[in-house]
């Protein structure tokens, strides 16, 4: 009699199953990646608006012997009456409060010779626990309310 040994082709459950696992894990990781790269993605141009801010903060400075009190007279129209926040989409347009990533908010101090512009997040960029709120002063301090230090929130 003839031996003859019938070999099996294909995959067997188990190693179905490990692949299965294997393939979501992988995924697990490259999505938190993701969500963290569209969160610093969106900082950074809350970022950019701000130094837009500052640069043109100190060119009224320079025509005006003192900085603007107010967005607006900065040409950056606030959603409400003056004072009131101004808000960035995730590429540092001005938005609404539904559809914006960062309310700017704008202080000024006693005088006109200084200010703070600080951009928080709103709606969906809350999840940015890191940097959290962002601030420029007319110093040059930079300042974050996150868990992360400014200078690696600023790069």
């Amino acid at each position: 009699m003839i031996n003859q040994q019938h070999k099996a082709h294909g995959f067997t459950l188990m190693e179905m199953l490990i692949t299965i696992v294997i393939v979501a894990i992988m995924a697990g990781i490259a999505m938190a990646s993701y969500q963290s790269s569209i969160i610093k993605t969106k900082r950074k141009a809350a970022i950019s608006t701000l130094m837009e801010m500052v640069s043109e903060q100190e060119e009224y400075f320079v025509n005006n012997k003192g900085y603007a009190t107010d967005l607006t007279n900065l040409g950056y129209a606030n959603t409400g009456a003056s004072g009131d926040p101004y808000y960035i989409d995730d590429n540092g347009n001005s938005s609404t409060s539904t559809d914006g990533i960062y309310k700017v908010v704008f202080a000024s101090g006693a005088t006109t010779r200084a200010y703070t512009l600080s951009a928080e997040p709103i709606n969906g960029q809350t999840k940015d626990t890191q940097c959290a709120t962002i601030s420029l002063a007319s110093t040059g301090a930079q300042s974050t309310s996150g868990t992360e230090t400014a200078s690696n929130c600023f790069r």
